[in-house]
């Protein structure tokens, strides 16, 4: 499997007004990427497209080699078990818990363990960082900063080889930032890698790779 995310000639609309459009990149997922931008840039819908959530409009995305929308089922599924996308705002499910949530993601890659073992690999995981009270509450229940970390955890779960964060220290107090810089570090120690989508104006010691990002934004 090729370890490169290539964008040809791409342009995907991200309102009625306006759009993406990126002629050329390549991206080796093989180190652990900074890309810097602006705000209102199109971060968001960008690093959607290089996790294969959103399809572009026009052009063609390979990942690791394969155009998802055209590949069988067998490589799609395969693909989507190696790269995670953690959503900005910790998007959740309201009607379930946060243990519910987070088996979602454990039910479909998973399906080997029983209800039992998702559940200890759960609490397991985030035994360290004290926040195992909050999983019997549902989204509404928790502020902004717990469930953009509880949504970080939901896709550091599976293990994915490549791990895609959309501003994941955004609006975060000290206690919630030491706690990404935990997850980030032992995904990184298990030999992943992460690309990291950031408008703040940081430098961090595990990336080894930055892109200056500037906005591919069109106007119609």
């Amino acid at each position: 499997m090729k370890t490169t995310i290539e964008i040809s000639n791409v342009k995907h609309f991200i309102s009625s007004t306006s759009y993406l459009k990126i002629d050329r990149l390549v991206i080796d997922t093989m180190q652990n990427i900074l890309i810097k931008t602006k705000v209102n840039s199109g971060l968001s819908a960008f690093l959607k497209l290089l996790s294969g959530v959103v399809s572009p409009d026009e052009g063609e995305i390979l990942i690791f080699g394969e155009n998802l929308n055209y590949c069988s089922e067998a490589k799609y599924i395969e693909i989507k078990k190696t790269i995670s996308y953690s959503y900005q705002h910790g998007v959740m499910v309201s009607n379930l818990t946060i243990l519910e949530n987070l088996l979602l993601t454990l039910n479909f890659h998973f399906k080997e363990l029983t209800y039992s073992e998702r559940v200890n690999y759960i609490y397991d995981f985030i035994k360290s960082y004290d926040i195992n009270h909050h999983l019997d509450k549902r989204p509404v229940d928790l502020g902004f900063m717990q469930k953009k970390i509880f949504g970080i955890i939901r896709s550091c779960l599976i293990n994915p080889r490549l791990l895609i964060l959309d501003e994941p220290f955004q609006n975060l107090e000290t206690k919630y930032c030491g706690i990404l810089e935990s997850l980030i570090e032992r995904h990184i120690a298990k030999g992943n890698h992460i690309i990291l989508g950031a408008s703040l104006n940081q430098e961090f010691e595990f990336v080894n790779q930055t892109i200056n990002y500037f906005p591919f934004v069109q106007q119609i």
